[in-house]
């Protein structure tokens, strides 16, 4: 088929990959399409996102290897890598593509799976477990590690980070992602489900509040988060030194920083005088959510005022990113 032919060129995979991905998640007819644009003109907006999301693995992976070359994140005598939550597998495979020996570790099957399509006729070594159970020693120690996408899912974020310490080489460094659970775009839809307000919650308060929206097959896997520093504090504990990546993107403009304190506060207000959850937790979220308003404004005034910083890290930044050292 030639658009499988031409997806796989584009999307740097395989086209068995390809062929697995539109057979999952697209039930529209695509008979006449032959190109990225008109699949996207042939299916629905939410087909589209999904199979775009899986098939862009790859290139997602080659950004974040320059992104990490940039910074000279990877050391440069680095022989072995490590990527914990490898998906469908474009960083495992971006790795390899650099000359890492990569390993890739996935607690999901089916993820495997589809990432063996992936990355067809590569050396690269997919595990499926959880690195908290495997075995280290069979493991084996790596240069670099990377942990993207994946803290906010474990409950316990200091034994992993142990984990990933214990397997470090001397000299090697890890990259972890973890999403800034009080910036604004992720009150006003969190970064999962994209829900009001859930990210404000305590930790058995926001599986209530999914226990309302999802089905019960539908398990919420989202552990607890915490604030920068303390993500540091238990990195140093670990025995990482660690830092956190400057915010380099560019800031939104004041009247967005705005629009957005204006759509919490609206539905804030829309929440209050609905019947939506029980009433013990719509009153909790509610409490959290004008708590919330209070905090953002106050910063961004002091922001407007004396360009403090903070307002940022705290508030804008949809995601941090850290380094982790061993010496």
């Amino acid at each position: 088929m030639a658009l499988i032919r031409t997806l796989a060129g584009y999307f740097q995979t395989s086209e068995k990959f390809v062929g697995e991905v539109l057979k999952r998640r697209i039930r529209s007819n695509i008979e006449s399409a032959h190109n990225l644009a008109s699949l996207k003109s042939s299916v629905t907006a939410h087909e589209y996102k999904s199979a775009h999301y899986m098939l862009n693995s790859t290139l997602r992976g080659k950004k974040f290897v320059e992104w990490a070359k940039k910074h000279s994140i990877i050391p440069q005598s680095a022989r072995r890598a490590l990527d914990i939550g490898a998906g469908y597998g474009g960083l495992t495979a971006a790795l390899n593509d650099e000359g890492l020996a990569s390993v890739g570790v996935e607690l999901e099957r089916s993820y495997v799976d589809m990432a063996r399509m992936n990355l067809e006729g590569k050396s690269a070594d997919l595990r499926v477990g959880d690195i908290l159970q495997m075995n280290p020693t069979e493991l084996g120690t790596f240069d670099f590690i990377t942990c993207i996408a994946v803290i906010e899912h474990v409950n316990d974020v200091e034994s992993l980070l142990r984990r990933i310490s214990d397997l470090l080489n001397p000299g090697g460094a890890v990259v972890l992602q973890s999403p800034n659970h009080r910036a604004i775009q992720n009150v006003i839809g969190d970064i999962h489900h994209r829900i009001f307000g859930v990210q404000l919650l305590s930790y058995s308060a926001a599986r209530r509040s999914h226990e309302f929206d999802f089905p019960p097959q539908n398990a919420y896997t989202i552990g607890e988060m915490f604030n920068s520093g303390r993500y540091l504090l238990m990195m140093e504990r670990a025995g990482l030194r660690g830092r956190k990546i400057p915010f380099d993107a560019d800031l939104p403009s004041e009247e967005k920083l705005f629009d957005d304190l204006r759509v919490v506060a609206e539905k804030t207000a829309s929440l209050s005088a609905s019947d939506k959850y029980d009433w013990f937790l719509r009153i909790e979220l509610v409490q959290k959510c004008a708590a919330y308003i209070a905090d953002y404004s106050s910063a961004l005034n002091s922001h407007i005022i004396d360009g403090n910083r903070d307002f940022l890290e705290r508030f804008v930044e949809p995601v941090w990113t850290f380094i982790g050292q061993k010496s």
